[in-house]
């Protein structure tokens, strides 16, 4: 799903808070209630990911959430950053986050630092509710090279289900979809149909 404010949704506002994120996203689901579901999301993408499981009316038969800090762990010092544009700028380059030649790009930064910000103030914020663990598979990818992501990160998702729950490390760091999408993907796949219960071929 392409979130308010990226992509072909890039004229409309950022949401700034995880409530009414998640809330927009029920609604844009809400046409899948006869289809089985399964989940991702990456970095940012996973917190919402969990919180929008936890709010759907029906549970999703899983989720994958990659190069994201469980729910527990959003307040890492590995996550810190100041909203700063310099400070933003270290935190992309820290995390590998642009080709060398998109972060000297003043027009490429206009449009993207304003959206970083918002994803961040929007994590800070957010304040989960307690509320029982899913009850679905969960898989948790993570690049062994991940600034951002370290075990005890990744590893403490595995409270947030009663569904089998497993840690995948990857070659890369925190983008490591983008850099190894092949391995990634074939992973996806076997995951996804093992939440389905349909057989791999």
């Amino acid at each position: 799903m392409e979130l308010p404010g990226r992509g072909a949704r890039s004229l409309e506002p950022l949401v700034p808070d995880m409530a009414g994120l998640v809330s927009t996203l029920v609604t844009e689901t809400a046409g899948l209630d006869d289809l089985p579901l399964v989940v991702f999301g990456h970095s940012m993408g996973g917190i919402v990911g969990w919180e929008l499981c936890r709010r759907l009316p029906r549970p999703p038969q899983g989720l994958v959430v990659a190069a994201a800090a469980a729910p527990t762990r959003q307040r890492s010092p590995r996550w810190r950053s100041e909203t700063t544009d310099e400070g933003l700028r270290e935190l992309i380059t820290r995390s590998e986050g642009l080709p060398s030649q998109s972060s000297l790009d003043p027009l490429f930064l206009e449009y993207f630092l304003p959206i970083l910000r918002a994803d961040l103030a929007l994590v800070n914020a957010f304040e989960p509710e307690p509320l029982p663990p899913l009850r679905c598979m969960l898989r948790v990818y993570r690049g062994a090279a991940d600034p951002l992501v370290g075990d005890d990160e990744a590893d403490a998702w595995l409270a947030e289900t009663e569904g089998d729950a497993r840690v995948l490390v990857f070659d890369g760091g925190h983008f490591f979809p983008r850099d190894t999408p092949e391995v990634m993907l074939a992973q996806l796949r076997a995951d996804v149909l093992a939440a389905l219960e349909v057989p791999s071929r």
